[in-house]
């Protein structure tokens, strides 16, 4: 359903979703991770280099799933 939005957001940032419920929302968060999941582009949404994020990266933990 949500796969025109999935390649529009991984085509270019710049797109707007306007989305108006919250179970709506949800949903559309649903399937853009699963066709996420299943692209092999994994850094479709990374716009600079993962050197450049990488000091960032460093300061984030996880305490969720632990």
């Amino acid at each position: 359903m949500l796969k025109p939005a999935y390649l529009a957001l991984s085509s270019t940032l710049q797109q707007n979703l306007s989305l108006f419920s919250r179970l709506l929302i949800d949903n559309a968060i649903d399937d853009i991770l699963m066709h996420y999941a299943a692209n092999d582009n994994r850094d479709c949404f990374l716009t600079i280099k993962e050197a450049d994020l990488q000091p960032h990266l460093d300061h984030i933990t996880d305490h969720g799933n632990s």
